[in-house]
């Protein structure tokens, strides 16, 4: 059996990245090996940097190259693409999702492969 999440993770990167590439020069694109640092902006100025979390979403978009620095992505990426793996599905659409959503990400997508379908979540 052909395991289908890494296949669609390589199928979206490319058509993403070309995309990305000639219409927002800047942006950077990661392909899940990227830890990306949270910060909770509901919590105070006085301790919204003391508090993080780190995950490694399976695609992630960041438009401000300032946000990369040796040890990823330090701040909410602009764009989130979790795909869904056999067994995983609360911990992405429940616990993710909210954790996204206190950090700030503005846009978070999950793909249902096995559904063939998905959920585009605007967090703005």
């Amino acid at each position: 059996m052909v395991a289908v999440h890494p296949q669609l993770k390589s199928r979206w990167l490319r058509p993403l990245g070309i995309y990305l590439i000639q219409h927002l020069r800047k942006t950077q694109i990661a392909n899940g090996e990227l830890d990306v640092r949270l910060y909770n902006k509901r919590k105070s100025i006085l301790t919204n940097k003391e508090i993080f979390t780190v995950v490694q979403p399976d695609l992630c978009v960041i438009c401000n190259p300032e946000q990369l620095d040796v040890q990823g992505c330090n701040d909410e990426p602009d764009w989130i693409i979790e795909i869904l793996s056999q067994g995983n599905s609360k911990r992405e659409t429940q616990d993710k999702y909210t954790l996204y959503q206190e950090s700030g990400v503005k846009e978070y997508w999950i793909v249902y492969p096995y559904e063939q379908s998905g959920v585009n979540n605007q967090m703005v």
